[in-house]
């Protein structure tokens, strides 16, 4: 699953599937992110996928809230979450809209714009520990809750793309 040279989007179409079956799909694939500061590119090394109402580990698992609503569609966005009280992760939804199911992305390779990430991720003693987790990769991107519910399938105007 190589990425797309010309960092064309993904369409929602690959997005509005099993959660099982896009989680291996992302794997290897770029997200792009776009800050006022310059571009990052990751390449997805690792994930985790989430069932919504039929995954008790999952966020949806006791049904739709403020807080995971994005989660819920429809596919092909984000939706950004704070953890223990200090740390963001970066899920992309997938399956059709009101079905709750994401992708959790666990890692990756900073390709583009790793002098960035290394000065929000300050602590990561090589190139290779900047996006090693899920809460150093959303550090590493500068995403934080403002970006849950982007569109990641609509190119260069958005902060993030897939």
């Amino acid at each position: 699953m190589s990425a797309r040279p010309d960092r064309t989007p993904l369409p929602r179409s690959f997005f509005d599937r099993p959660v099982r079956t896009v989680a291996p799909d992302l794997l290897g694939r770029t997200l792009v992110r776009r800050t006022p500061d310059g571009p990052l590119e990751l390449r997805i090394t690792e994930v985790e996928a989430y069932e919504g109402e039929a995954d008790p580990g999952s966020h949806a698992y006791r049904g739709r809230t403020a807080r995971n609503a994005s989660m819920f569609g429809p596919p092909g966005h984000a939706y950004v979450y704070f953890i223990y009280g200090m740390w963001f992760s970066l899920n992309v939804v997938c399956g059709p809209p009101g079905h709750a199911g994401g992708v959790l992305l666990r890692a990756g390779e900073i390709t583009v714009g790793a002098d960035l990430a290394r000065k929000r991720r300050v602590s990561a003693r090589t190139d290779r520990e900047l996006a090693k987790g899920p809460a150093r990769l959303a550090t590493a991107l500068a995403v934080d809750r403002s970006l849950d519910g982007t569109d990641l399938c609509t190119g260069t105007d958005s902060p993030l793309s897939l």
